[in-house]
This record gives structure tokens, sequence and C-alpha cells, in this order.
């Protein structure tokens, strides 16, 4: 029985588009770091917050495989470089879940 909850709160997941809500707002957050030469603290934790549910989510192969055909899944490997150690430590996460 819990299985088929965990099935079916995955599927609305992706299909009610959680997964690509969390992917816009990572793109967007990580445009404003990139165009602001001050550090943003709550730009910052909007990002982390929406990296470390994709990185959650991706445990199920059905997320992972919507996040990886994504048209923003480009942002994820421009993160991979990011210079803050705890953002690139959860898109290591994300991309090798």
């Amino acid at each position: 029985m819990l299985h088929l909850r965990c099935v079916i709160l995955r599927d609305e997941i992706i299909s009610k588009g959680a997964m690509q809500a969390l992917l816009k707002l990572a793109a967007d957050c990580s445009l404003v770091a990139q165009n602001s030469s001050e550090k943003d603290a709550i730009n910052e934790l909007l990002l982390k917050t929406a990296l470390l549910s994709l990185q959650k989510m991706c445990a199920y192969p059905q997320c992972r495989q919507f996040l990886c055909s994504s048209e923003l899944f480009t942002v994820i490997g421009r993160l991979r470089q990011s210079q803050e150690s705890s953002i690139a430590k959860i898109i290591h996460k994300v991309t090798n879940a």
C-alpha cells in the first residue's frame, strides 16, 4: 500500500509540474547569481532548497529521467562549476543519484 502511494505521489510530482517549477527556480536563481557582483543570501538559499528538493526526487528513476530530459537540465550542468562548494556537492548528488 505504501509503495502504491509513493508511485502515485511520484507521478503527481512529475505531471503537475513540480519538478519543472523547481528547475525553473534553480535556473532563475543561478542567473541572478551569475549577474550579481554581490552575494545574495536569500537567492542562494532558494537555489539550494530547489536543488535539494530535486536531489530527493531523483531517487526515483522516473523523476531522474524527467530531469535529465528537461530543456532546463543545462542549468544543472552550469552549476557544476559553482564556486560555492555546497552547491557543487548538491549538483554532484543530483547528477549521480
